[in-house]
């Protein structure tokens, strides 16, 4: 399962006109939800640490928004996070696959000058790990070097909110610096499409997408990149004289809504296994804490070629830590297809 650390700004004014900025909140909400729907394992952190400002301009009235940015202003879990993050200096980046940097016009103002995520990007760069940003979280960038003292984005192919862009916005006597132009001062070999179109980049472990509306194209090229050939399931072909079987497991969690938690992470690395038709699970309205788990399989065989992978890996120690308990099949049915 990657593990991804997405960083955010602090800020929340723009410049001194007295306006408020923030996190634009479709660069977090859309890449948050393509790699935690995919299995990856992921922790918000920001610069000062504490509650994200959002941008107001990102949020629109309740059914109005993106369904990405609708479904995190929704889900308590995701929005305690925002609400209590950890400061950059007091994580340990070098634990995860990758760092996500979302922008905001307010990225402007405190990621280039931050020492602890210039030290994180450059060590994560060099390591090979995957670096990443959307929009104006590709100011980050500015100031992570290499071990040699080189910039990262030298003669690299990169993107991010572009001069025109900026201009288009009104704010390029507000901003600190104009992006694109910074970018190439550095060396980067600055790539862009027209204004307010998606447009994403990847040169070797280093991916950039435009602006707000590549979000979702950089989420995918991360989710690529840190999806190795380790973290999927094994090939396992179906027996010739196989029948399909259907699993049902009726579960009972200590702490329903951590497991369920767990299993969005687990069922899409599920769905990648060879021989499995679907993977779904369901929480009771009446019984808070009551769960049903649904699959179905090619053959049993595959089934349990699926369970001694995770198990090998570990994963079930969570599994069963999350329930207090070791799962209770409900049903175990073959049946002709």
């Amino acid at each position: 399962m990657p593990k991804i650390l997405i960083v955010t700004t602090s800020h929340d004014q723009l410049g001194g006109t007295g306006r408020q900025t923030g996190l634009w909140l479709e660069e977090l909400a859309t890449p948050y939800y393509a790699l935690l729907d995919s299995g990856a394992d992921i922790i918000v952190a920001s610069i000062k640490g504490g509650e994200v400002p959002f941008d107001a301009r990102s949020i629109k009235a309740d059914g109005n928004n993106p369904p990405p940015v609708q479904r995190f202003l929704s889900d308590d879990h995701a929005m305690a996070c925002v609400r209590s993050t950890p400061s950059i200096d007091k994580v340990r980046a070098s634990d995860y696959d990758a760092i996500f940097l979302p922008g905001g016009h307010a990225a402007m103002w405190d990621l280039p000058g931050n020492a602890a995520l210039a030290n994180a990007l450059g060590q994560a760069f060099d390591e090979g790990r995957v670096v990443a940003a959307v929009c104006h979280g590709a100011a980050g960038l500015i100031s992570a070097k290499r071990a040699d003292g080189s910039p990262i984005v030298r003669d690299r192919r990169v993107s991010g909110f572009t001069d025109a862009e900026e201009e288009a916005e009104g704010l390029t006597e507000i901003v600190p610096f104009l992006l694109e132009t910074r970018l190439r001062e550095l060396g980067a070999r600055f790539e862009k499409t027209s204004n307010f179109r998606p447009f994403a980049v990847q040169d070797g472990n280093l991916i950039t997408g435009q602006n707000p509306m590549s979000s979702a194209k950089v989420a995918e090229l991360v989710l690529q990149a840190v999806t190795s050939a380790s973290d999927r399931p094994p090939a396992f072909a179906t027996p010739t004289d196989a029948r399909p079987m259907f699993i049902t497991m009726r579960l009972s969690a200590k702490d329903a809504d951590a497991f369920k938690r767990h299993l969005l992470s687990v069922i899409p690395v599920t769905r990648l296994a060879p021989g499995c038709r679907y993977s779904h699970s369901y929480q009771g309205t009446s019984t808070a804490n009551a769960l049903l788990l649904v699959q179905g399989w090619d053959s049993i065989e595959q089934q349990h070629a699926y369970v001694a992978w995770r198990t090998r890996r570990g994963d079930f120690v969570r599994f069963r830590a999350l329930l207090d308990k070791d799962p209770e099949v409900e049903s175990f049915t073959l049946f002709d297809a």
